[in-house]
């Protein structure tokens, strides 16, 4: 198996905390993590109905604290007694158990569902939703054996999810986490405290487990932090910390890809021009020739262009952290079989990505359509974010 370096480096500002991820000394992509942010997402606990918005189709969550949480009606799906929450009988008063899907965001308070996630490092028990799911990296006939090897540990409400990195465990391996996983369940919910809202258990380390799953990293882990970073090593045996800087030349790279990063201009070799415009709903980015001088005749110009462009565009697309709908305006090329081509060259470059990323082809008006799942704390978040504060 090849064997990688795995570095994350974690540096504060004034706005953010700022996560890079390194593999082989490359930069895979920043988290830019806001300073308000708490840190509560994945938290799990005790709460109870305030009172009902049909308008909104939620309820709004009594957490122990003077912030109430928001949670829709399809996210519902237990009290605390296992009865089934449906529109009809939810009342206030309830108690329910929840976790914490999205951070409060200053007077917002927390959003929360009740698919609940107890993560391990190959597998996601869901003591609720009662549906077994599989990566999309592993392929159809690897999901389905694996999903036959674990459907018998699991009975309604229960369900799962496995993870890229189950697809070479060993079948008793994955039972064992199963199991391990539903005892830790069985565990926090024996703790309750029917009389006191709030945590029953608290997400330690959480964005960093989430940047350890997402990449798929195994082995060491070098994880160097300007500010104390506690790690649970019961869950982060691989993290070691480094308190000092980073060595001078990975300094130069991170540097280098960031600058690249938040720009909303990116200039290529040939010269040509991309431009990242970002909304709530989708990312646009055009490329434009900006005078590039043909060499030949302007469709090779333009399909060359337009190849290097793809590119540059799959790294930023990566590095930025940009998830959702988005729209490329490719320089408009007239042969089909240049069109063809470059559709699947932007296919490949991102078969390597760690989220999922689906390249659906061309519009009616010739933009080529891609839809990538959304990750938290991405340089497009924090751009839009600016955005809506000086409104």
């Amino acid at each position: 198996m090849e064997r990688h370096t795995y570095t994350i480096v974690v540096e504060n500002n004034k706005e953010f905390e700022k996560w890079t991820v390194l593999i082989d000394d490359n930069v895979q992509t920043f988290y830019l993590k806001p300073r308000y942010a708490t840190g509560h997402i994945g938290d799990i606990l005790l709460g109870q109905v305030t009172n009902m918005v049909r308008g909104l189709q939620g309820v709004f969550v009594e957490l122990g604290s003077s912030q109430k949480g928001f949670i829709h009606l399809k996210d519902l799906l237990y009290d605390v007694n296992m009865n089934p929450l449906q529109q009809g009988n939810i009342q206030k008063g309830q108690k329910m158990i929840v976790q914490v899907e999205k951070e409060a965001v200053r007077s917002k308070g927390p959003r929360l569902t009740q698919h609940i996630q107890i993560r391990g490092g190959h597998l996601i028990y869901l003591p609720y939703s009662h549906y077994m799911a599989v990566s999309h990296q592993l392929s159809i006939d690897q999901g389905e054996k694996l999903k036959f090897h674990l459907q018998d540990q699991c009975q309604a409400p229960e369900g799962f999810i496995i993870r890229t990195s189950a697809a070479n465990r060993e079948k008793s391996d994955l039972i064992h986490e199963l199991k391990t996983l539903k005892q830790k369940w069985i565990k926090l919910t024996k703790t309750i405290d029917m009389d006191r809202l709030g945590p029953i258990h608290k997400k330690e380390n959480q964005l960093l487990q989430e940047i350890i799953s997402e990449h798929h990293m195994s082995g060491d882990i070098n994880l160097y932090t300007d500010h104390p970073l506690k790690i649970s090593k019961e869950f982060l045996p691989e993290v070691t910390i480094n308190r000092s800087k980073v060595g001078l030349e990975q300094r130069r790279i991170i540097d280098r890809a960031y600058a690249k990063a938040i720009n909303r201009k990116l200039v290529l070799h040939s010269g040509a021009v991309c431009m990242f415009d970002y909304t709530e709903a989708l990312t646009i980015i055009d490329i434009d020739s900006a005078g590039v001088t043909p060499k030949r005749n302007w469709e090779e110009t333009a399909y060359a262009i337009n190849l290097e462009a793809a590119f540059e565009i799959a790294n930023q697309i990566k590095l930025r952290q940009i998830g959702g709908m988005i729209l490329i305006d490719f320089i408009r090329l007239t042969n089909e079989d240049h069109k063809k081509q470059l559709l699947q060259y932007v296919r490949s470059c991102f078969l390597n990505d760690f989220t999922t990323t689906k390249v659906l082809g061309y519009s009616n008006l010739g933009l080529m359509e891609l839809t990538r799942k959304k990750k938290r704390y991405g340089i497009q978040d924090a751009v839009i974010e600016k955005k809506d504060l000086n409104r």
